[in-house]
């Protein structure tokens, strides 16, 4: 590695497409509060009586609960367009194809394992984790699960199983690990870009799950020079899991441990062999 790619540009340069998701995300959180507030207080302006600001506040909380895919997808949209403009006007090492060529550089197997994975190894993964007992120490993962998985489910995939999944593999997969990789090896920036993806997701147990799926999604991406490659794997991924929670099905699940644990290993085996496929294709 030479003197010019460890220069303090370059880290600022890959760091700063996370770093600048995260204020979008406020800054459409922060609109959001400001809009409630406002309807809140019109409702409430002839009451003065100490429960009627208790309510007042309560029920912005609960609104922006209610709103939270509705802001995700709001911050996600406005991501795609900044970062997906800038992803491809600049090559990068991991990436042959110009925006037009994108969708014709996987072959039909390709897909079919791609979404294997997506769907049926990234659940695997996510029951595993979810075993571990990792929630509530770093913030709670219920909390954030019900307040993203709320409302209707067509809204909830197109927020969370097309737009995030764009949004997220332009930034962290396309802008930030390419990035890295300009500053350090490969095989470090893997872990490096993964540790930074399951910070961003602000509790321990969805983190873990996130660093472990990252792992997966870069080497699937280096494997295709490709971006669609691992958009398809994250977009599988949390389309099944909006369905999964909004028809019961994971709560099903949870009432028979042995049931559970089969699921798991099956799912998890068919995710090991769809990723053993493609990584042994020519």
């Amino acid at each position: 590695m030479n003197e010019k790619d460890i220069r303090f540009k370059n880290i600022i340069m890959a760091f700063c497409p996370p770093i600048i998701y995260l204020f979008i995300t406020m800054f459409v959180e922060v609109a959001a509060d400001i809009i409630l507030f406002i309807r809140q207080a019109k409702s409430t302006s002839n009451s003065n009586s100490f429960m009627s600001s208790y309510k007042f506040m309560d029920n912005i909380s609960n609104n922006i609960d209610k709103y939270s895919y509705l802001i995700t997808f709001i911050s996600a949209a406005i991501a795609i367009f900044i970062f997906g403009y800038y992803y491809f006007r600049h090559k990068n090492t991991y990436e042959d194809y110009k925006l037009s060529k994108v969708f014709t550089s996987l072959k039909a197997n390709d897909y079919f394992y791609l979404v294997i994975i997506g769907a049926i190894g990234s659940v695997g993964l996510s029951r595993f984790v979810s075993m571990l007992p990792l929630d509530n120490i770093i913030g709670n993962y219920e909390n954030t699960s019900n307040a993203l998985l709320s409302g209707n489910i067509i809204l909830q995939i197109v927020s969370l199983g097309i737009v995030v999944p764009i949004a997220e593999e332009l930034i962290y997969r396309g802008l930030l690990f390419t990035g890295l990789t300009k500053v350090i090896d490969a095989k470090y920036a893997i872990f490096v870009a993964s540790f930074v993806f399951g910070v961003f997701h602000y509790n321990l147990l969805q983190g873990t799950y996130t660093f472990l799926l990252s792992l997966i999604l870069i080497c699937v991406y280096m494997k295709y020079k490709c971006i669609l490659a691992p958009i398809i794997i994250h977009a599988c991924a949390n389309t099944v899991a909006v369905i999964s929670s909004y028809f019961g099905i994971s709560s099903f699940l949870n009432r028979n441990i042995w049931i559970y644990l089969l699921i798991m290993v099956v799912e998890l085996v068919i995710g090991v062999i769809g990723f053993e496929l493609i990584m042994k294709e020519d």
